[in-house]
């Protein structure tokens, strides 16, 4: 887990791009962004034009960017039902032992 310092009116589409050179992460490679809400609940953030303060992310929150898997599947499976643009949050399960294992950044304030 790595901590990072952002602004309420950073945008999440700021935070999976800083995310994306934390982590090395190719840009040819599909990713997916989450912020954990408990031990197996997950909310996935679609829109990344909202800013910190409109996703309703608070500091210390956990954001995972997921990495899709080379053969085209997420080590995370969406339960069926669900749709990318439903704003509650989600139970997942574990990831795959075969799976790349989702980077983590935790949330800390910063002004602006």
């Amino acid at each position: 887990v790595k901590k990072k310092k952002y602004s309420r009116s950073d945008t999440l589409g700021q935070i999976l791009i800083n995310m994306r050179e934390i982590f090395n992460i190719p840009a040819d490679r599909e990713t997916r962004l989450w912020n954990k809400y408990t031990s197996n609940t997950f909310e996935q953030q679609a829109c990344l034009d909202k800013t910190v303060q409109d996703a309703d992310l608070f500091s210390s929150q956990l954001l995972i960017i997921e990495i899709k898997n080379s053969e085209g599947t997420w080590p995370r499976q969406i339960p069926s039902g669900y749709k990318q643009t439903t704003p509650r949050p989600i139970t997942t399960p574990k990831p795959s032992s075969s799976s790349v294992g989702p980077q983590k950044v935790m949330m800390s304030e910063r002004g602006g």
